[in-house]
């Protein structure tokens, strides 16, 4: 009779276990592909300064960056138009053939973190948690980090420690 017990808590035993494991956290997976090409909002801060602005980046690497906070840079606007570079305010506009803001500004680091995350194959990925990849990178602005939505591989979040910037994407679209 003990033998008989004995046998049928083992068998509960790993009948348990069993469902335990088949019911158990299934491996995230990192997206496929994440989105370097988009339109968004974002949030900026860069050292002691913050400002918002609106992100748009297509797949050839035009792109625009335009202030929307706080209120004296609303309207400035920085483009990247793949033949040249141009700034505009309230109607003054000024186009170069070669790059005009340092690689260590805000908006060029958004559009070259952008640029370096168009091909997986230079991300390395630093953790996997709640539905969330983050990478690491390199750009031309130096190293970051992005945080990326496994389910539709938009950039939630990029930081760039030697610049002192973090940028949190928002309303995105892809472009």
């Amino acid at each position: 009779m003990n033998v008989r017990k004995f046998l049928c808590l083992l068998i509960l035993a790993g009948l348990t276990l069993l469902f335990t494991v088949s019911c158990g956290k299934k491996e995230e997976q990192p997206p496929d592909q994440v989105m370097a090409d988009i339109s968004a909002s974002a949030q900026v801060v860069q050292g002691d300064s913050s400002l918002s602005c609106t992100v748009t980046r297509n797949p050839e690497g035009v792109g625009v960056i335009s202030v929307t906070q706080p209120a004296p840079l609303e309207g400035l606007c920085f483009e990247w138009k793949g033949n040249g570079y141009g700034i505009s305010y309230h109607g003054l506009a000024c186009e170069a053939s070669t790059p005009f803001l340092p690689s260590t500004s805000f908006a060029s680091a958004i559009m070259n973190a952008l640029e370096a995350c168009e091909t997986m194959d230079q991300l390395q990925i630093q953790s996997q948690e709640d539905g969330k990849t983050v990478y690491s990178g390199s750009s031309e602005s130096g190293p970051f980090i992005i945080t990326v939505d496994n389910q539709d591989g938009f950039i939630e979040q990029l930081s760039m420690e030697d610049l002192q910037l973090s940028v949190n994407f928002t309303r995105q679209t892809a472009s």
